[in-house]
């Protein structure tokens, strides 16, 4: 059975590369263990497909994460504005 999302504001961006562990609350199923395998599997990541190899082949945590694919943006880390990459 697929992992079916909430629903979630239209404008909302899953910024892989600059979300901190709590605003992964946000997005249902993915906090945290999904959240902190993204956080610590090599931040900065350049593609989508880097940060699905990041959770290490489960299918499971892959299927979920894609069902919020419309939302995932890879954006350039931003240091100056945000923690450590994989702070919690």
């Amino acid at each position: 059975m697929a992992w079916t999302p909430v629903a979630y504001a239209a404008d909302a961006q899953l910024d892989v590369n600059n979300m901190l562990g709590r605003e992964y609350m946000a997005f249902p199923g993915l906090y945290p263990t999904i959240a902190n395998k993204i956080m610590s599997g090599g931040r900065p990541y350049k593609t989508k497909q880097e940060v699905y190899d990041s959770l290490g082949g489960n299918e499971a945590m892959i299927d979920r994460l894609k069902t919020y694919e419309k939302v995932i943006v890879v954006k350039p880390f931003d240091g100056s504005a945000r923690s450590p990459p994989n702070r919690i």
